[in-house]
């Protein structure tokens, strides 16, 4: 697993932004979406472990801005880590596994908002992931061939068979703090 040094130990970024979207409920979850009602194109958006945050916003509200419709779900429902979850990476990781279960809850919510999208007519799905978003994304092309890309952004956590088993294409996006992506 590669978490590279400028994870897990930086604050999100602050700033002042208001979202062009709206919050709907998918299943018992909110999810912001935006972009054109009309477009067949759509991305789901996995935000880092900050949850819902101005940038998380503002990333969606631009890719929207290229055609696509945009959802981000909460998979934290409203409780995302905090600056004081920071720096002890044993606690990050059971705070993680309690709030985001792979099997109980981010599966299930990935694929309740892959469900509302195809009732929606929505013929091509990409993700995008951001730090731990970003493995999320990974396994989700893993367990389904129903996505067509998957980008990773300051890919945190990050395995061999992550890549290995990914059923779409990958693009890696790593900061300028993260060095190589190795092993």
């Amino acid at each position: 697993m590669s978490v590279p040094a400028s994870c897990c130990n930086t604050p999100p970024v602050r700033a002042d932004y208001t979202p062009k979207g709206e919050t709907i409920k998918i299943n018992d979850r909110d999810c912001y979406v935006v972009g054109d009602k009309s477009a067949k194109r759509a991305i789901i958006y996995i935000y880092d472990i900050f949850g819902f945050h101005s940038n998380a916003y503002q990333g969606c509200d631009i890719l929207s801005a290229k055609g696509f419709r945009v959802f981000m779900p909460d998979i934290f429902k409203g409780k995302p880590c905090v600056e004081s979850d920071l720096g002890d990476i044993s606690r990050l990781m059971g705070i993680l596994a309690e709030r985001a279960d792979w099997d109980t809850i981010l599966l299930p919510t990935i694929n309740g908002v892959k469900a509302y999208l195809e009732g929606e007519g929505i013929t091509k799905v990409g993700l995008i992931g951001f730090c731990w978003g970003a493995k999320m994304a990974f396994r989700a092309t893993a367990e389904s061939p129903f996505f067509a890309a998957v980008a990773a952004v300051h890919p945190s956590f990050a395995a061999r068979e992550d890549f290995e088993k990914s059923q779409a294409p990958l693009c890696l996006m790593p900061s300028r703090d993260d060095g190589e992506l190795k092993e």
